[in-house]
Parts: structure tokens; sequence; C-alpha cells
């Protein structure tokens, strides 16, 4: 028995084989529909960041925008598209795949009713809207491209916070009862520290010009509030502050000193498109579910 109440039994346990089948086979059972859920992102968070973004994208679906629109969504459009579908059944939009469940509908209804509520005559776009004008260019712009140095850092802060609250209630909601076994709850609380390597705006847009991200989760005392911290630097002030932050980690949690949420990530920043903070909160549900042996490790088990 681990520390968590979770057995790994084997097949030299002196527990019969028989006696063990039924248990598998539940588990199988409740294995196989959890890794379709989980991957599609499709568990609906009961209010806060995951929600808006889900109703976010369900919006787009709606009026056919893609998922590069940023621009908000006049709820008469809504509206007009929700009042024209029938009630307690599946729809699909247009000609996505995916389909809506009745309860997502009427979610993203009682959203439409709330911003109707509080005199709102659209819905938001869920983050921090694009500030800059992007290069004309005869091919795609980089979603990057349309924000300024400023403007993604606290999107950067905002969409790594909307993650952290997003996943702790995804835990919270759905899997309480597998909370303290979970590698990335059982941090918690947490300061999401991260240097941010601003782009080459002048090197030509082949070139390795984009932003970088570097970060590390770093654990704080009983009864803090998880917290983010975007600093603009290079990655050895990032390597001096994981440094620094060690002896905290061996005081306060004990137990998970290396634990992978805590190593050193680099890369472009993760934080665009209409649902960053969701991918980012589920990559880590994802990854803790993996660990205890709930999903196979087919399914993405990164620190993103």
């Amino acid at each position: 028995m681990s520390e968590h109440g979770f057995s790994r039994l084997s097949w030299h346990s002196h527990i019969e084989a028989e006696a063990l089948h039924p248990w598998r086979l539940s588990r199988t059972h409740l294995t196989e529909n959890l890794q379709p859920i989980l991957a599609a992102n499709a568990l609906l968070a009961p209010e806060g960041p995951l929600r808006r973004e889900t109703l976010w994208c369900m919006a787009l679906q709606a009026i056919s925008a893609g998922n590069v629109r940023t621009d908000p969504i006049p709820l008469s459009q809504l509206e007009d598209i929700l009042g024209k579908l029938p009630s307690g059944v599946p729809i699909q939009f247009g000609s996505t795949n995916h389909t809506y469940t009745p309860t997502l509908i009427d979610a993203l209804r009682l959203e439409i009713q709330k911003l109707r509520q509080d005199g709102e005559s659209s819905m938001p776009f869920p983050h921090l809207a694009p500030d800059v004008t992007p290069p004309f260019v005869e091919f795609r712009y980089s979603s990057w491209e349309s924000y300024s140095d400023e403007q993604m850092i606290e999107l950067i802060r905002q969409v790594y916070a909307d993650a952290l609250e997003g996943y702790a209630q995804l835990v919270d909601t759905y899997f309480p009862k597998f909370a303290i076994a979970l590698p990335t709850y059982t941090l918690l609380p947490v300061k999401l520290t991260g240097f941010f390597c601003a782009p080459k705006r002048d090197q030509p847009r082949w070139s390795d010009s984009g932003p970088w991200l570097g970060r590390f989760m770093d654990v704080l005392a009983p009864g803090s509030k998880n917290g983010v911290e975007i600093i603009n630097g290079d990655f050895q002030m990032l390597e001096d502050a994981q440094d620094k932050s060690y002896n905290r980690r061996q005081l306060l949690r004990p137990t998970r000193i290396e634990n992978q949420r805590m190593s050193m990530i680099m890369g472009g920043p993760p934080v665009f498109g209409p649902d960053p903070a969701t991918r980012l909160a589920y990559s880590w549900l994802r990854s803790d579910l993996n660990d205890v042996g709930w999903l196979s490790r087919s399914h993405d088990s990164g620190f993103a």
C-alpha cells in the first residue's frame, strides 16, 4: 500500500487472480470511458475560467467563426441561432464533427442570459485580446505577432493563473478521492514562475525569432493562494531562481522534490487560441491520472 492508499498489486501477491478479475474488468471499463472524455477536454467546469473558455469555443462553432476570432460575439446572433435549435438533443454546428450535449447547449443559453442581465450585448473573448496589427504577409502570421511584449506577458500570467484555478476545480469536482495521490494537486498551492524571452521582431519570420518561456512550479506555504510571476529576463535568471527554490521545496514538500511539474520547462508560451487555460489544465490532469494508473501512457503526460 502506497502513502496515498493506492495498491500496485502483482500476480505474486497472495490474492488469487480470480478474485482480482472483476476489479480489473471494472477498472478497465472505467479507464476506457474516461480516456476519450479527457482527450476531448469534455468535463464542464461548474464555473470560472475553464467554463468561460468552453462556452466561447461553443459560440465560435455556432457562428462558424473558426478559432482565431477574438472580437466579441453579439448576443443577438447567438440567440438567433440557439432559438432555432431543438431542445434536449445533441447538436452539431455547421460542418464540425464535434457534438454538443443538451447540458452544454443549456449552459451556453444560461451564459447568454447572465450576460443580458449584466447589461452586456456581446460575449467577450475570455482572455486579453491582441493589441498589435500583425505585419502584412502572403502567408499566415503567428499568433504572437498580434501581441506587444507587454500584452503577451500579461496574457501568459492570466492564462497560467486561470489554468491553475481550473485544474484544481476539475480535481475537486470530478476526482476528489484521487486528489491526495495526484502529483500536481499535492504541490498546491504553488507559484508558477516564468521567465519571458521577447521575440526578435526584426529577424526574418522563418528564423527562430518567436517568444520563449521558461517556467517551473515553486511550492508555497499551506494556506497560501496560487500565484503566477512572469519576468522579462533570460534563462540564466530562470536557472538561478529555480536553484534558490530547492531548499524551500525540500522544507514544504519533502516527498515531492523530484516532481516533474517542478522541473524547468522551456519553449514557446502555450497561451494562444480560444482555450489555452483548458489545454494546460487538462495536460496536468492527464499527466496525473497517468501517474496513478488511470490513463494509458499513450496519452500526453508532459508538463506544459
